[in-house]
């Protein structure tokens, strides 16, 4: 197919200049998206380190009791439960 346009058919396209997308907004957006992509991976890092502390200091509590009172790990947590 042959697209012949003649010249105010071309002029009118140019005219619309407002509704083409630029490429500078595209490249926002692609920067946009790699540095929240970024921060939400420092923010899962940090949760996660967070979450691990929580844990090593369950074990050092449990731990810390079974010492203590010579129990048994089923013991102490059916006194956990309590």
């Amino acid at each position: 197919m042959v697209f012949i346009f003649n010249n105010n058919e071309f002029n009118s396209i140019k005219s619309m200049e407002g509704y083409v997308m630029d490429w500078n907004t595209i490249l926002y957006i692609g920067v946009g998206l790699m540095v929240s992509g970024f921060g939400l991976f420092l923010y899962s890092e940090m949760k996660i380190r967070e979450i691990d502390r929580k844990i090593a200091e369950n074990d050092r509590f449990i731990n810390a009791m079974l010492r203590q009172k010579k129990y048994t790990l089923k013991e102490a947590r059916e006194e956990l439960q309590k």
